[in-house]
């Protein structure tokens, strides 16, 4: 059973995170807004799923709502990542995602005393190798674009101020009130894709395709799913050692995968195996 629910953990990750997004950016490619609309109705799918959990599990504390910010300004940031996907391949966006984890380990080194391992220090060297890898320029391969960097450098932080603010509420109030962290942060996110969605659709929308239009409300229902396994695993005896390198490093082999064999993605062979090196980096970073 545990096993189980940690491959469908793995599974719905990459599907939520990166395969999803990556498949709708593909099939709007060039369509103005697609973005936008894909931002709004996946985070109203998810604010709406844990409206459902806080309702069941009501609580409130004034001191939770600056936290409440911290990850709203994550979720905001995170809106560029489509916009990456859109000038740059989706399993190298997939990467920069995970590898934003460095900076929430690094957060952890200085202000939640967690303690410096060999482990640790390896996977940190990695994450460099992984980065030099990837963006390395051959004698015939074009740099990657100003542009996608640009956006790199946007959600990067943005992922990991995420993650920093949600670990650090959960130690703050000793894993209490997580829904009233997810709903006001969402609530927030919400109406910042409203405003982004509303701003930048006086410059022009193009039609996007009905049937494309279903991905982000599946998005959020596959995210709501995953919170709910990874919720089922932490109360189950599996060692989160094992859970967390496991969603994370499969996660990222899944989103590759999907990169290489179904949008036939092209890469040079040695930011493959960047992306294998920083998959490991992830993993160990994760322990």
């Amino acid at each position: 059973m545990q096993i189980f629910l940690l491959v469908l953990a793995v599974f719905f990750s990459s599907l939520g995170s990166t395969v999803l997004p990556g498949f709708y950016t593909r099939k709007n490619a060039g369509l103005r807004g697609e973005s936008d609309l894909y931002n709004l109705c996946r985070h109203t799918g998810i604010l709406l799923f844990w409206g459902v959990y806080y309702a069941f599990n009501f609580s409130f504390e004034a001191a939770v709502l600056p936290y409440c910010l911290l990850i709203a300004l994550g979720y905001i940031t995170c809106f560029w990542i489509l916009d990456a996907m859109e000038c740059g391949p989706v399993s190298l966006v997939s990467l920069f995602v995970s590898l934003s984890l460095v900076v929430s380990s690094l957060y952890g080194f200085f202000f939640w005393d967690v303690k410096v391992t060999a482990v640790a220090i390896v996977g940190l060297v990695l994450v460099v190798i992984s980065l030099w890898l990837v963006l390395h320029k051959g004698k015939e391969q074009k740099p990657i674009s100003k542009k996608w960097l640009l956006l790199v450098a946007i959600f990067f932080p943005g992922n990991a101020a995420y993650s920093i603010g949600q670990r650090a509420q959960q130690l703050a109030f000793h894993g209490d009130h997580k829904g009233q962290l997810m709903f006001f942060g969402l609530l927030i996110t919400v109406i910042g894709a409203l405003i982004r969605y509303l701003v930048r659709r006086k410059k022009g929308f193009d039609r996007i395709p009905a049937k494309t239009v279903v991905i982000p409300f599946a998005a959020s229902v596959i995210n709501g799913f995953y919170n709910l396994f990874v919720m089922t695993l932490a109360t189950l005896p599996l060692s989160s050692s094992i859970i967390y390198p496991a969603i994370a490093v499969g996660s990222l082999a899944i989103t590759s995968l999907f990169s290489f064999f179904v949008l036939k993605e092209k890469m040079k062979w040695w930011q493959w195996l960047g992306i294998a090196v920083g998959a490991v980096a992830v993993g160990l970073l994760s322990i």
